[in-house]
Order: C-alpha cells, then sequence, then structure tokens
C-alpha cells in the first residue's frame, strides 16, 4: 500500500500548537456529565482516516516532540485546574508506543477513576525506556511510568445480529471477516467497565502504553 506523503510541516506544526491552547483549558462539564475526559490527539493528517486507500505515516522527530510536549503542557495545564477544584481525581498521559496517534491525556473522578485505577493495581513503576519516545525523554523525568498492552478487542456482541445490518449480505461479510479474525494469534479475557459488567472478549496485541503521572504538586517547569 503506498506511503501518503505529507506537505508544509511549519503549516501542520502551528496546528499542533492551536490543538494545544485549544485544549488547556478544562472541560468541567463533560467530567460532571460523564465522569471522565480525555484529550486525543487531534491534529491532520495524524487524526484523519485515510479515504484514498494509502497509508498516513506516523508522526516522527520534532512533529512527534511537539506533540508530546503537546501532551504534556495539557497534562500540567489540567492538573494546576483540578487542584483548585480539591477533589480526587485520576491524571495520566497515555504514550501509545507502536500506534502513536492513539496518545492522550486521560482524566476520571468517581467511578470512572476507581477503574481506571484497578486496570493497574500491583503493577510495579517502570523506568520508561531510553529508545522508547527518546527525543522527549527529558520531558518525562518527573513522571512515573507504568506499562500496559496496547489490545484491540473484540467480543462476540460486536457482530450484533443480522437484524442489525442493511442487507443479509451485508451480515455474512461481516461475519466472515470476525471468523477470520479469529483464527490469527489472540487472547481471550473478561473485559469489565466502570460499572461492573464483564464481557468475554478477544484481544490482539499491537503494542504497549506508557502510562504516567506526576505527584501532587509537581509543576511543569517550564515545559513550552
Amino acid at each position: 500500500m503506498k506511503m501518503r506523503k505529507i506537505r508544509g510541516m511549519k503549516r501542520r506544526h502551528k496546528s499542533i500548537e492551536k490543538w494545544i491552547v485549544d485544549n488547556m483549558p478544562f472541560r468541567y462539564d463533560l467530567l460532571e456529565t460523564y465522569k471522565e475526559d480525555h484529550c486525543d490527539i487531534v491534529v491532520h493528517p495524524w487524526c484523519d482516516l485515510s479515504m484514498t486507500g494509502s497509508i498516513i505515516p506516523p508522526a516522527k522527530g520534532k512533529t512527534k516532540l511537539l506533540m508530546i510536549q503537546g501532551l504534556t503542557r495539557i497534562y500540567f495545564a489540567w492538573k494546576e485546574q483540578l487542584e483548585v477544584s480539591q477533589q480526587d481525581y485520576y491524571l495520566k498521559i497515555w504514550l501509545f508506543n507502536a500506534r502513536f496517534d492513539l496518545s492522550r491525556v486521560v482524566c476520571a473522578v468517581g467511578e470512572s477513576k476507581d477503574f481506571y485505577e484497578k486496570q493497574l493495581e500491583g503493577v510495579k513503576d517502570e523506568y520508561l525506556p531510553t529508545n522508547t519516545f527518546s527525543n522527549a525523554h527529558s520531558l518525562m523525568s518527573n513522571f512515573s511510568w507504568q506499562r500496559k498492552d496496547d489490545n484491540d478487542c473484540y467480543s462476540n456482541n460486536d457482530l450484533a445480529s443480522p437484524e442489525d445490518y442493511s442487507s443479509i449480505d451485508d451480515y455474512l461479510k461481516q461475519e466472515n471477516w470476525f471468523n477470520k479474525l479469529l483464527k490469527k494469534p489472540h487472547t481471550t479475557t473478561l473485559l469489565g467497565d466502570a460499572k461492573g459488567n464483564f464481557t468475554e472478549a478477544h484481544c490482539f496485541h499491537r503494542g504497549d502504553i506508557w502510562i504516567g503521572g506526576t505527584e501532587q504538586g509537581i509543576k511543569s517547569q517550564g515545559i513550552k
């Protein structure tokens, strides 16, 4: 498959700065309604789906560094605002290794906070490897990191029933795709949600997620 060429990097870098500035104010209304919020890397073309069949190359070099700086700036901006609110919260940067474009800042309170914390219960802190996000390693010196698997998980419920499709042919195509998928190496596990519901899921390993945060009171030390 052809790799798409990305042009106009100066313009792209300005878009990164706009994405950062737009997302630094914390959205208390979303947190109050859904008990969680997150900030994805919404910068074109890396957040886009390719409509031409070509592959959008992952961000690298200076572009990737600016995105990591952005996640860090958003993290500390949210942290400062959350500490003023004087409520218990979960706030972490999720750095995806292999699928970097999925990286984000995640915040949660209440049951959602407990849900996220239980995912890494008993997982020891690790040092972020020097060959992982190496160009931004100095930005992460104040963060404590834990690693978890980055999996794509599908349940049998995802296939749904023929009545949920526009035609029986569409259902059969999806069923065929799902059956072929299950022949690939994967693990089967029970996944729970914040409400305590569990579903059997088939999980396919895609890489690692490095989840990092700082202690209360740690500030950004002038990250720009």
